[in-house]
């Protein structure tokens, strides 16, 4: 569930629709980071579509996120609604020992 792109993404609505989707799908967990992370050229691609295709957002970010970093402002708030309705539908925070131990090596022979 990574990223959640801030002032676009982060609002309980969409992430319950992810949620939702997932439970319906056979998803067991979720590992929720509710930020995206603007590494060297990334920054600048990203502004670019942000430009594009929400022209009023740039601006908020540059005054928002000066690090690599940028986390939803929503996010304490996002993350307990999350712990909420992922308990409701049965859906796990994080990976659990299960899933590890059930995991399997793959093994990749060209």
């Amino acid at each position: 569930m990574m990223p959640i792109l801030p002032f676009i993404e982060d609002n309980f609505e969409n992430i319950k629709a992810i949620l939702d989707k997932t439970k319906e799908n056979g998803g067991s967990f979720v590992l929720p980071w509710l930020a995206v992370s603007l590494r060297d050229r990334q920054k600048e691609y990203y502004y670019q579509k942000l430009d594009l295709l929400f022209p009023n957002l740039r601006k908020r970010y540059e005054n928002t996120y000066r690090q690599i970093t940028c986390n939803s402002l929503k996010s304490k708030e996002l993350y307990h609604q999350i712990a909420s309705h992922c308990q409701k539908i049965g859906l796990s925070l994080g990976v659990g020992k299960k899933f590890i131990n059930e995991s399997k090596q793959l093994n990749f022979n060209f």
